[in-house]
């Protein structure tokens, strides 16, 4: 595997920590601002928000500007983001740098997926996006739970400062590592839209959204933004809906319940895909069938029945018939 995918690893452990961390600073940051911990929580909201606009919005933009230009650019705007978050005065200011902290979250691993399969010989291409989100991976393991450590001894701010650190690593380790990749000649937001009105990808992000791509084969990079957006509205609205059970005096184990009812809803939506798709393939098998029948040779029976038996209506069978007192 190339070096180039440890610089979006990098990145992506980057862009993990500041997402999930605020969960875990959410008391600290209500302490700190003067507010309640369920509207602390409209911070997790925001982010997701960002991540909901800017994924199909920056990558659209984006559509003509070579990758690792590209990249870069959404690393830049997420590190200012957290910067921003780090120095905000009061809770307003930390609400819009959150928002812009989220904006190139989706677009950056939307890009990124690509690049990293385009890092790679064919076959190694899915094992490729796998290294990259194993960054976001060991954020969940490890620099979520130390950045929320770092945060409750150091004040949250400290842990806005360090991922914004994290970020002017990973636009290093990008400008150094990742090779130069233009923009396919194909591409075209319009193009990458329409596929994106394929049943199945609706089905697909809906799923995400109620319950965390190969049917957007034609839309590989709208796509593969679109379902981070579908992640994070399921973020947004959760954190909404959880804070809207605390603040109803059900308890703080309350948003556990609005969980499950919204995972039993992402589950009928993940069945009603699966039925879909299957009749949809079994359309297509009698159409394959069907055509393969209609290109296959006929049988020797369904021939026109020449004497020689060969199907040839001059071989020697025929002249041996002309000679023949009958054929006289």
């Amino acid at each position: 595997m190339p070096l180039a995918l440890l610089a979006l690893a990098v990145s992506a452990f980057g862009i993990g920590t500041t997402e999930f961390v605020m969960m875990g600073l959410l008391p600290n940051v209500a302490d700190d601002l003067g507010t309640s911990v369920p509207t602390a929580g409209y911070l997790v909201s925001a982010y997701a928000i960002g991540v909901v606009l800017g994924a199909p919005l920056l990558t659209g933009l984006g559509s003509r500007v070579p990758r690792k230009k590209m990249l870069l650019l959404l690393m830049a705007l997420f590190t200012i983001g957290n910067l921003a978050s780090a120095l905000a005065p009061d809770f307003g200011w930390l609400v819009a740098g959150r928002l812009l902290a989220g904006l190139p979250h989706g677009a950056f691993f939307g890009v990124g997926a690509v690049v990293a399969a385009r890092l790679v010989s064919e076959g190694r291409q899915a094992r490729a996006v796998a290294t990259m989100f194993l960054g976001l991976t060991v954020a969940n393991i490890v620099g979520v739970p130390a950045a929320t450590l770092l945060g409750q001894h150091l004040g949250w701010r400290a842990t806005f400062l360090v991922v914004a650190a994290i970020g002017l690593a990973a636009m290093a380790a990008l400008a150094r590592l990742v090779p130069h990749i233009p923009v396919e000649a194909h591409q075209d937001v319009r193009r990458e839209l329409r596929a994106l009105g394929n049943r199945q990808v609706l089905l697909g992000l809906l799923t995400a959204v109620f319950g965390f791509m190969n049917k957007a084969k034609d839309a590989p990079t709208l796509a593969s933004a679109s379902n981070h957006s579908a992640f994070n509205l399921a973020n947004a609205g959760g954190a909404w809906l959880g804070g809207v059970a605390i603040a109803a005096g059900w308890g703080w184990t309350s948003p556990a319940f609005v969980g499950a009812v919204l995972a039993v809803a992402g589950l009928a939506i993940a069945a009603t895909a699966g039925f879909l798709d299957r009749g949809e393939g079994k359309a297509s098998r009698v159409v394959a069938a069907r055509s393969a029948t209609s290109a296959r040779p006929a049988p020797a029976s369904a021939r026109p029945a020449f004497e020689d038996g060969t199907g040839s209506p001059g071989g020697p069978a025929a002249k041996s018939a002309n000679s023949s007192p009958s054929g006289a």
